[in-house]
């Protein structure tokens, strides 16, 4: 029998010492989980998450598994959705589950506000002559301004330092959001926790998650750079120095054609596999701390290619929930639009606010999904 040298949080009581039999029947149990904290004196003087100490809990079994329902999941996480904003209804709790939302939406684009002619068209055929050379007009800008950045050894440095600063930026948001997404994952399973407590188990998983991301953002500007600079060098500035002749349109010159392509390709990729993540990578790195983000990886590539159908299904029926929820917000839109509901939305928070029913659904939608073919894996109750 082994020592009794165990020890484990429970609530605000230390319990202990227990020997790793009594340790591993508790984990049986469910009295000891994943984020439960343990220590140890092979854990210095740190205590660490349950999930994160070696053999104490069993591999997962991904062999076997039910086959998932996309229409259980949507019905499902509408009721889920339900429960959690209106029964019963606190503002306090919108309040609380939309912080969350606005953690995880950091840095996204909001709509910008395009500016119209004074003068009313006559037709809608002068409409259309008048947008396209609003266009035009922009994109000629546009193109001036880029040519301008890069025309001076001063402009240059300037342009550099100004990218440095945005990428700094960008990546400081991205690991914010990526607590944001483990924080509004928490407050799923737990509504009644502060969210301290949701930022505080978000740590570690978050951490993993960050660096996955910033790998695939970094491969992507890597594919991206040399098809901008082809179509800078190649297309642009001819289109610039010739003071925008109709001859040198991009637009009709195939390597732009092409190369705007690929770039519209790679990004699609690229923030197909992001929401990949938050719908599936986000839930197993919550309940399994010990995984990296290219572990937890390999387990979703493997729920894909044991259920391709249905993983397809899932994506059709997002596609045509999405509609329904965009038709139900257009309507609101509609309603507010005399109260200045466009800006309403594009206040942070408050737009968070408002689609914190839809981002909900969404985050269930996914949840309910992955866990009906694995319960143990991904269980829907703490």
């Amino acid at each position: 029998m082994s020592e009794k040298v165990w020890y484990f949080a429970e609530g605000d009581n230390q319990v202990g010492p227990v020997d790793r039999e009594e340790i591993l029947a508790e984990i049986s149990s469910g009295r000891i989980r994943r984020d439960t904290l343990v220590w140890c004196p092979d854990l210095g003087s740190e205590w660490k998450a349950a999930g994160l100490v070696a053999d104490l809990f069993p591999p997962p079994d991904l062999a076997h598994g039910d086959a998932p329902s996309a229409t259980f999941a949507a019905r499902s996480a509408f009721s889920r959705m339900k429960e959690l904003l209106f029964r019963p209804f606190s503002f306090l709790q919108w309040v609380t589950f939309a912080c969350c939302a606005w953690i995880c939406s950091l840095g996204v684009p909001l709509p910008v506000r395009v500016s119209t002619p004074p003068s009313q068209p006559n037709s809608a055929m002068q409409s259309m002559e008048q947008l396209a050379a609003l266009s035009l007009k922009a994109f000629q800008e546009f193109c001036t301004q880029l040519t301008q950045s890069f025309s001076t050894v001063r402009a240059f440095v300037q342009t550099g330092i100004a990218i440095i600063f945005y990428l700094v930026l960008f990546v400081w948001l991205c690991w914010l959001r990526n607590r944001g997404e483990f924080m509004l994952l928490h407050k799923w399973y737990a509504p009644q926790d502060r969210l301290f407590v949701g930022w505080q188990l978000s740590r570690h998983p978050a951490h993993s998650l960050f660096l996955w991301r910033i790998v695939v953002f970094t491969i992507t500007l890597f594919c991206i750079l040399p098809i901008f600079g082809s179509l800078y060098r190649n297309v642009l500035v001819p289109y610039v120095t010739s003071g925008f002749s109709s001859d040198k349109l991009p637009w009709l010159n195939p390597q732009f054609l092409y190369g705007m392509l690929g770039i519209a390709l790679i990004s699609v990729i690229c923030f197909s596999l992001q929401g990949m993540a938050t719908e599936f990578v986000v839930p197993l790195l919550y309940w399994h701390p010990e995984l990296s983000a290219l572990q937890a990886w390999r387990i979703v590539w493997t729920f894909f290619c044991l259920f391709p159908g249905r993983v397809f299904g899932f994506y059709l029926l997002q596609f045509a929930l999405c509609f329904i929820w965009g038709a139900f917000y257009f309507l609101i839109f509609l309603v507010l639009m005399p109260f200045g509901g466009l800006y309403l939305f594009m206040i942070p928070f408050v737009g968070d606010l408002f689609l914190l029913p839809m981002t909900l659904f969404f985050r269930s939608y996914s949840l309910y999904f992955f866990s009906s073919w694995q319960p143990a894996l991904v269980p829907l109750k703490r």
